[in-house]
């Protein structure tokens, strides 16, 4: 008797197990259905407000563009008295001198390795001007470093001709005779002086021959 109520215990007791695992294993499936189902429906809500919204905005831009057709433009204004009496004050604007062509470059340095702002080389006033010839003079602040120093002459700015190379001083002058100049006209010329090896000039200076 023992046996059989130790069997049927046994029995009871898996079947009572495995209805608790099919009551939880089918619960769960259906609270995972349920919540992709929700899921599925928050994505459409999302979806179709998100379609909604474009569609306003390209109501919106439409309805925009429709109102502009709308516009008019009152052209009386070119007809009135006074707008023909005005009077036409255009001022001409020259050209004004340029400024480096690198602002950002180091001050010591111009587009030709000069240095017009801090120059060691000063441009001197000439002295023995004739009518043809005329002798230049320039100086130098580091006279020891000087390899080299000349000047470069002619009737414009742009100067164009340069002299040979000519002897510093102890004190750092130097000077050089040009000849073969025209009478009675304007020439400029400026010193220039190689120092450790960079190329230095002062500013233009000119002069009339006599």
């Amino acid at each position: 008797m023992n046996r059989i109520y130790h069997k049927f215990l046994i029995v009871f007791t898996i079947f009572v197990l495995l209805g608790g695992l099919y009551l939880y294993f089918s619960n769960s499936i259906k609270s995972e259905a349920a919540l992709t189902s929700s899921l599925d429906s928050s994505l459409q809500d999302i979806e179709l407000g998100t379609l909604d919204e474009k569609i306003n905005s390209d109501i919106a831009f439409i309805a925009t563009l429709a109102s502009l057709t709308k516009i008019k433009i009152d052209t009386t204004l070119f007809t009135n008295k006074s707008f023909q009496n005005l009077n036409d004050n255009t001022v001409n604007l020259e050209a004004g001198i340029p400024g480096r062509d690198n602002p950002f470059a180091s001050i010591r340095f111009d587009n030709l390795g000069n240095n017009p702002y801090s120059s060691p080389v000063t441009t001197n006033e000439p002295f023995e001007v004739k009518n043809k010839t005329a002798v230049l003079s320039g100086s130098v602040s580091e006279a020891v470093l000087v390899n080299g120093a000349y000047f470069e002459y002619g009737p414009t700015e742009e100067l164009g001709q340069k002299t040979g190379m000519a002897t510093v001083s102890l004190i750092g002058t130097f000077i050089s005779n040009v000849i073969n100049l025209t009478s009675k006209t304007t020439y400029f010329y400026k010193a220039c002086a190689k120092i450790s090896g960079v190329t230095y000039c002062g500013e233009v200076v000119s002069f009339y021959t006599n």
